[in-house]
């Protein structure tokens, strides 16, 4: 993601800026570096400790994410790149390998459609208290049981849900999971809400450093007022 802006004072400090290049991409790649930091902290403040949803499905109906991996939250990071002026970028990422499409539907929300086989989406009894799937709960490769040697078979419900429930007794630890008690809902696809906010927060963070970064960047530039006066030839384009 490349910074850009197009406004008269900041014209008339990059035009100043030529005139002293190596001062002004160190100043510029702090400033940018600084509203990079900013951006990685607001992003992950997004985040809340996992707690428990609302119903069955232990749906999350708030606008944060809940943290239940960390995953997500520890793979977002900045950088800059660039060693002149004009080629400054600032590179904002959420998602590590392999996680992409998780960050772009948390970031843009859209629509999970199932492919061949339904969606299984995890009740209360499939979780344990961090939000993670119970080692027992976890569905085998072969499609019959979990993981744990719990027996499944499916079963539309009367409300016309599918769902998978366990059938034998001895679920977990200590947890007695008896006949009909449902493990996961069967759905050909599932809405996901909006909830990431990488550019909400990115144009939050830059209407409020811009002032500041450009401050900066001036002082690091040229140490005193009469410098900067002589070098834009209209006086400060900051307040200092």
């Amino acid at each position: 993601m490349k910074l850009s802006y197009n406004d008269r004072q900041l014209m008339a400090v990059v035009r100043a800026f030529r005139q002293a290049p190596v001062r002004a991409v160190k100043a510029a790649r702090q400033s940018l570096t600084l509203i990079g930091v900013r951006w990685e902290r607001d992003v992950k403040g997004r985040f809340r400790p996992y707690t428990r949803g609302q119903g069955l499905l232990d749906i999350n109906t708030s606008s944060t994410l809940r943290s239940s991996s960390s995953r997500l939250k520890n793979s977002i990071r900045s950088s800059v790149v660039g060693r002149r002026l004009a080629s400054l970028k600032l590179l904002l990422q959420a998602g590590s390998a392999g996680m992409e499409p998780y960050a772009n539907i948390q970031e843009y929300g859209g629509t999970i459609h199932s492919k061949g086989k339904l969606l299984t989406i995890p009740t209360i009894f499939a979780k344990d208290s961090r939000g993670q799937i119970r080692p027992d709960a976890r569905l085998s490769g072969s499609g019959r049981g979990t993981q744990g040697g719990l027996d499944t078979y499916v079963k539309k419900t009367a409300g016309g849900n599918l769902f998978i429930f366990a059938r034998q007794v001895g679920f977990g630890a200590g947890l007695r999971a008896g006949p009909g008690l449902p493990l996961y809902m069967l759905r050909s696809s599932v809405r996901i809400p909006k909830r990431l906010g990488m550019r909400t927060t990115l144009t939050k963070v830059l209407k409020e450093e811009k002032d500041i970064m450009m401050r900066n960047i001036s002082r690091a530039v040229w140490p005193t007022k009469r410098l900067i006066k002589a070098s834009t030839g209209s006086g400060p384009s900051v307040p200092f």
